[in-house]
């Protein structure tokens, strides 16, 4: 064995001992405690499913109907759904599997828009928009106009500058450059598996930044010795690298998917996929952290603007009309809520809790 290779092989069993020291005390931790080898933690399968099962359309963090979006009982909403489904116990690996599964069934049963929505995910993992599960700057534009002034910087930039600094490293044949490429490349594909908020690509920058600036070192030597003739001929490359960092994510799907509304007698309720400005996850989040916190008149507000945004057939939009309609009622406001399930019950006539709650109301009267 050379040299090279000897120093290659120790760097790689320190990085490899390094790892399993750090994860150790986690799985040892969920063993002693949940009696379950679980390596880090037991929620891949979940995520896995909200990016993938078939009531998400767009590719975005989507909740299903049995299954609500806070962290305290989302998870234990998909342990409750596998056992009632299999009818047996599971233990948290189990749950993990399972959902693991259920994603890939219907993922598999209908594979455009498994692809459409794997396209989309990773064009957000590498673009300038910043999807989020709380509120982002596009929502802060909205109220601050300072914040509209052009400006170039973001993470569209570091990506558009790391991606380009890779691909004219790779034509260098810049074998120092490889560890960087193959990380981000990897970890952009295994991201965009799941769904893709702006704080989960964090460990992009570094790569990003590093081919970034090796690929504009390279670059300068290449115009130097005046090889024009190379980068012309990455001109079309660099193009299509710029609209992958700052195009704008098409969130346009089959309208039979989304036709019923809300409130069809009220115009100013628009229909959430016709705009890529809604910001209805922000409001829903916000609204059910300030009710955990016990700001009700907040909630209140946060809530009623996400189902302005969003007021069609849609996992979430159910459990807020609930929450608000008991948000109207502790308050005193008995006829908001019986307006509010009215209406509800029209788009979910099925949906026995709204008729049982508005009964009961009708009662209080």
């Amino acid at each position: 064995m050379s040299l090279t290779k000897s120093f290659l092989w120790k760097k790689l069993v320190i990085f490899s001992a390094t790892a399993f020291l750090t994860i150790l005390p986690a799985t040892l931790h969920n063993y002693l405690y949940g009696n379950d080898w679980v390596l880090t933690c037991s929620s891949g399968g979940i995520n896995f499913y909200l990016g993938n099962h078939s009531g998400n359309y767009t590719g975005m963090y989507t909740s299903p109907p049995f299954s609500f979006a806070t962290i305290n009982v989302e998870e234990n909403n998909f342990k409750q759904e596998a056992e009632r489904r299999t009818g047996r116990t599971f233990l948290p690996s189990e749950v993990s599997s399972y959902w693991f599964k259920q994603g890939i069934a219907e993922a598999v049963s209908n594979p455009g828009l498994s692809i459409a929505r794997y396209e989309r995910k990773i064009r957000w993992a590498i673009g300038n928009e910043e999807m989020t599960d709380t509120r982002n700057i596009d929502f802060y534009r909205d109220q601050l106009p300072v914040l509209k002034l052009p400006v170039l910087w973001g993470f569209g930039l570091i990506s558009f500058l790391g991606m380009g600094g890779a691909s004219i490293l790779i034509r260098a044949r810049e074998k120092k450059a490889l560890f960087s490429i193959l990380f981000a490349g990897i970890y952009i594909l295994a991201i965009s598996l799941f769904f893709v908020f702006g704080r989960l690509r964090m460990p992009l920058l570094a790569p990003f930044s590093i081919l970034a600036g090796a690929g504009i070192m390279q670059a300068y030597r290449h115009v130097k010795i005046i090889k024009l003739r190379s980068l012309l001929l990455s001109l079309p490359l660099m193009l299509f690298l710029f609209w992958l960092s700052f195009g704008k994510v098409s969130l346009k799907i089959s309208e039979n998917h989304f036709t019923e509304n809300f409130s069809p007698s009220e115009s100013h309720f628009t229909e959430y996929f016709n705009s890529s400005e809604s910001h209805f996850t922000e409001y829903l989040n916000m609204g059910r952290e300030y009710l955990n916190e016990g700001k009700y008149d907040d909630a209140t507000s946060e809530f009623e603007k996400a189902l302005w945004l969003r007021p069609t057939n849609f996992p979430g939009v159910q459990t807020i009309v609930l929450e608000l309609a008991d948000l109207y009622v502790s308050r005193g406001n008995i006829a908001a809520a019986q307006r509010l399930l009215q209406r509800a019950i029209t788009t979910y006539p099925d949906n026995k809790t709204y008729t049982e709650k508005l009964a009961v109301l009708q009662l209080r009267q």
